[in-house]
């Protein structure tokens, strides 16, 4: 009776320990996301706000649903022939991006093409808060990316 006890604890233990471990390891994640890398990508998002800010350079928006990073191209083709043009790179359109592009600046660029993406209300106007644009452009419009919408 006793070794019968033992090893329907034994499986229970098998079947839980498993649950437990993934719990323990969601908790550690999460804590490191919220108490080291949120405050870390904050900081740099601020830092790039702030060289957005000073940059001489016009600042061109490019959002829409669709054809944003056709249109940076585009764009840094046809002004790359007779200004100092940098561009976000491939299609890295948030915040997070935005402001490691901030790094590659050299701060004597003419124009700067910076792509938004969106995925909820307020995002457009957050990446204008931080990235300070003169010229906007909307690229396409379609009912895309509706998924962070009521």
């Amino acid at each position: 009776m006793i070794a019968e006890n033992s090893s329907f604890v034994y499986l229970i233990l098998i079947l839980v320990i498993p649950f437990i471990t993934i719990g323990i390891f969601y908790l550690f994640v999460s804590l490191a996301w919220k108490l080291i890398e949120k405050p870390k990508r904050a900081a740099q998002i601020r830092k790039a706000e702030k060289i957005f800010s000073r940059h001489k350079g016009v600042k061109i928006a490019i959002c829409g649903s669709y054809g944003k990073t056709t249109m940076k191209e585009l764009l840094y083709t046809v002004l790359s022939e007779g200004k100092n043009v940098a561009k976000t790179p491939g299609n890295k359109n948030v915040p997070i991006s935005h402001a490691r592009f901030t790094g590659s600046l050299s701060g004597d660029e003419e124009v700067l093409l910076v792509e938004y993406g969106e995925a909820a209300p307020g995002d457009v106007a957050n990446f204008a808060r931080n990235t300070h644009p003169d010229i906007g452009i909307i690229a396409g419009l379609a009912p895309n990316h509706l998924d962070g919408y009521k």
